[in-house]
């Protein structure tokens, strides 16, 4: 008999992973050893791809086998939400510096013109260069380069502004992983354990009252679930619309949980929340179709 493992520690599992992806995140697309004359390329998106192959697969079929199909598929498009991020996060990487070689190589060529008698190799430019931890001593915004000094200062800026849109980048891509990871927390703790469909026979089979009606095994007021399904629902068109965007353009959910004054942590429990009453069947998947009358069937 296999061992099956139980759904929170696979979701704790791909929550770490992605948790430990996001604090070796660098902001280098190449890296070389001189030492042993090795190099190559940093495969940010595919390592993460590759770190989390097994936890994604394996949570998806528990999810399945409990009879939670949507719960997987919405785990399936998050993910490669994320994924689609990082590939987005590599090639600003290469953008950034593609443009700073470009911006040298204008910085060099101007140098060539003013000092190629002198210094053909330009080799005393570049002994010159200190790299982005040199004390800074002309203004940046003026052209005029005159001294090969100031054409070095020059150089460094170029690597110092580059170092500074990756480290920019760099925090954004982690605080997107970081906050997948903490839905995945959520996730896990939403008596995703229980099937669904013996969730769904333990509510037909309790006793009803005519003073209660029908109603959640939380018994939350309706007024608080009302609260809920209007985050859930403009959420849900808030996703609907950020398909039509690019990447860099999304609404994210801190912005989201930011204009409704609460935190992310919150967002994800209200998401949770719907999602375990729509696995039992009582919720349409989409939540904008839900009127409060509707809710009022569940709740008091």
């Amino acid at each position: 008999m296999s061992f099956v493992p139980e759904l929170k520690h696979v979701c704790d599992c791909l929550a770490e992973e992605i948790k430990g992806w996001a604090a070796a995140l660098g902001i280098e697309t190449e890296y070389s050893d001189p030492v042993l004359g090795e190099g190559g390329r940093y495969e940010w998106a595919d390592s993460l791809r590759k770190s989390c192959d097994w936890a994604q697969r394996m949570a998806g079929s528990l999810l399945t086998a409990q009879g939670k199909a949507d719960l997987a598929e919405d785990l399936k498009r998050r993910l490669e939400e994320l994924y689609a991020f990082a590939d987005g996060y590599e090639q600003r990487l290469d953008a950034m510096e593609g443009q700073r070689r470009v911006h040298v190589e204008e910085i060099v060529a101007r140098y060539r013109q003013a000092f190629d008698d002198e210094d053909p190799d330009a080799a005393r430019l570049w002994r010159l260069c200190q790299g982005i931890q040199r004390i800074w001593t002309f203004g940046f915004d003026s052209n005029e380069l005159e001294m090969p000094e100031n054409f070095a200062e020059a150089i460094d800026r170029a690597l110092f502004e580059e170092d500074g849109a990756k480290r920019k980048a760099q925090a954004e891509m982690q605080r997107h992983a970081r906050e997948f990871a903490e839905h995945l927390r959520v996730l896990a703790s939403v008596e995703i354990e229980k099937p669904a469909v013996q969730q769904a026979a333990a509510v037909e089979n309790k006793p009803e009252t005519k003073k209660r009606g029908k109603r959640g095994p939380n018994r939350m007021p309706l007024k608080q679930a009302w609260r809920y399904l209007t985050v859930v629902q403009e959420w849900a068109g808030i996703q609907e619309r950020n398909q039509k965007l690019p990447m860099r353009d999304r609404v994210q959910k801190v912005q989201v949980a930011e204009k409704l004054g609460i935190t992310v942590r919150e967002l994800d429990a209200m998401l949770g929340w719907y999602a375990k009453y729509r696995g039992q069947g009582r919720f349409p998947d989409d939540p904008r179709t839900l009127s409060r009358g509707e809710l009022e069937k569940w709740f008091e």
